[in-house]
């Protein structure tokens, strides 16, 4: 689809705006001043601006731009996306909108937006929030019955502002430059914890397990575990309502040939990955025979074979392009036992490794997903519901050194009697 200068900037607005978790209105404003110039007209000029906070802020006051722009997405949700590929946003405003004034550059936003896929937090159509159990299951059955051929895990966060790329696993969150230096130095000084651990995924699973940023992140089969975790408070410190976030639950679509568990060679390909130094790459363009004589290759393998010295798999370009694979791990803690737990191991985007994999909105990649958002004023009233249902904190995190706060909740007073 066709779109002007004001679309590029909607596109890394957006980006900026997820990326960086400021709001929409200052993701623009400094792209803005980015790509035409601090104080410059362009930078100023309203119409593209109301057009993008309409779709991307909720929240947005209404206007005639931010009306447009959903006029515009309401017409494009209804259509295959085919329908206008060829169309100009100009010829869209007056044939399809049919409005006779002036077009400022509105539905460049929303052709930028529209095709290339950063529709997932906006209102394509009216945007609803889950606000209790029974509303939330029926949700779930509806998007699992569009997607019957593919297993279904699912991740809940505290804020729906973050959106897929902001529930990145945690090493790509500030600390992918010295993976290898935080596992190494992490193992060395707690041996006694790893002594039994095999293999790079079970090392990786561990620190996983203690907090550690690895590049694994936490799913679950069981939705009503995800609920949980994407009512809980933001901040973990207790709830405060004036300033509660919608959640979100995140549905991962994983076809079942992708489903591993930890003895599989693609896994060893993926975590042996996070051994390997910050700046590691492989040519993905690259044929066969070329990458086999790469020396970071060489140094992959060499890495795997000391923990599978009969390894003799090749490393194939799926391997390092946008490759994610979901772990069933080994059920050796009650922690992953209550909550019915896997993880989500990411690759490499196009042999870089300082670069995680994505998943996609739409398409036929294997890789798909969807969102449910959760009311965040009717959180603490589904937490209390999921109590009734037997998912709780004492049970879903039933290691000793989480009971502390079961007794806090059951016991602790603001009392101070008994004081001498």
């Amino acid at each position: 689809m066709e779109y002007n200068k004001f679309g590029e900037c909607a596109i890394q607005a957006y980006e900026k705006m997820i990326m960086e978790k400021c709001s929409a209105l200052k993701a623009w404003i400094t792209t803005a001043e980015e790509l035409f110039g601090a104080g410059s007209s362009s930078s100023k000029k309203s119409c593209p601006k109301h057009a993008f906070l309409g779709v991307v802020d909720p929240y947005h006051k209404k206007n005639k731009n931010a009306d447009y722009a959903l006029e515009a997405l309401a017409i494009l949700s209804n259509t295959s996306k085919e329908t206008f590929e060829t169309v100009k946003p100009l010829e869209f405003w007056r044939d399809q909108m049919k409005k006779t004034i002036q077009h400022n550059s509105q539905i460049d936003v929303v052709f930028a937006l529209w095709s290339n896929d950063l529709f997932y937090k906006m209102i394509i159509v009216k945007k609803s929030y889950i606000k209790d159990v029974k509303e939330f299951l029926d949700k779930v059955k509806e998007l699992k019955s569009e997607k019957d051929n593919k297993e279904v895990f699912f991740r809940g966060v505290a804020n729906e502002e973050y959106g897929i790329n902001g529930n990145n696993p945690k090493i790509f969150r500030g600390y992918i430059d010295h993976e290898n230096e935080i596992i190494n130095d992490t193992i060395v000084h707690n041996y006694e914890y790893f002594r039994n651990c095999k293999t790079a995924i079970e090392k990786l699973e561990l620190l996983q397990h203690y907090g550690i940023p690895t590049r694994l992140l936490d799913i679950t089969r069981n939705p009503l575990v995800a609920l949980y975790f994407a009512c809980l408070p933001e901040n973990k410190n207790g709830y405060n309502r004036s300033a509660e976030k919608n959640g979100e639950v995140i549905l991962y679509y994983m076809e079942r040939e992708y489903i591993k568990y930890n003895d599989s060679d693609a896994v060893s390909i993926l975590a042996n990955l996070a051994f390997m130094p910050g700046d590691f790459r492989l040519p993905v363009n690259k044929d066969a025979a070329i990458l086999k004589g790469n020396s970071n290759y060489k140094k992959l393998i060499h890495q795997i074979r000391s923990e599978k010295s009969h390894f003799n798999s090749s490393i194939y370009k799926n391997h390092l392009k946008d490759y994610i694979l979901c772990v069933i791990p080994n059920l050796n803690n009650k922690r992953i036992i209550a909550q019915q737990g896997a993880f989500l191991l990411y690759g490499m985007q196009d042999g870089i490794k300082r670069n995680p994999s994505r998943f996609y909105k739409k398409g036929d990649q294997y890789m798909n997903y969807s969102e449910i958002s959760i009311d965040g004023k009717s959180k603490e009233a589904i937490i209390k519901e999921l109590a009734t249902l037997g998912i709780s904190h004492e049970v879903l995190f039933p290691e000793l050194e989480n009971y502390i706060k079961v007794i806090d909740k059951k016991y602790k007073t603001d009392s101070k009697e008994g004081l001498v």
